[in-house]
C-alpha cells in the first residue's frame, strides 16, 4: 500500500493473508485510508479498561505507522466483547 504525501511516498506494510486478488487489495487501501479527504480509518484494539470512551468521542491516536507518529480523530464504532474482554473501536482521524 503506498501513502503519498506532500510528493513523497511512504509504505505501509498491511497483514492480510486472505486478500488474493487485485480488486480486494484496493477496497482494503481504500479502507484504510480515504484520500479524498485526507482521513485515516484506524482500527483500535483494547481492553475494559478503556469502556468509559464512547462514540463520538475525540482521541489521540499514537502509532509509528501514522504520520507524525500521532493523529487526533472522532470514534465512529464501538463494539464490545465481554467475554474476551476486548473492545474494539474505528476511529476517522484527519491528517495532521
Amino acid at each position: 500500500m503506498c501513502i503519498r504525501d506532500s510528493g513523497s511516498a511512504q509504505t505501509i506494510s498491511v497483514d492480510a493473508p486472505y486478500i488474493r486478488d487485485r480488486h480486494t487489495a484496493i477496497a482494503l487501501r481504500n479502507r484504510l485510508f480515504d484520500d479524498a479527504e485526507r482521513a485515516w480509518i484506524v482500527d483500535v484494539a483494547t481492553d475494559l479498561s478503556m469502556l468509559a470512551l464512547d462514540v463520538g468521542d475525540r482521541v489521540t491516536v499514537e502509532h509509528d505507522a501514522l504520520p507524525g507518529g500521532t493523529l487526533f480523530g472522532t470514534i465512529t464504532r464501538q463494539s464490545v466483547d465481554i467475554l474476551t474482554g476486548r473492545i474494539d473501536y474505528t476511529v476517522r482521524c484527519a491528517d495532521a
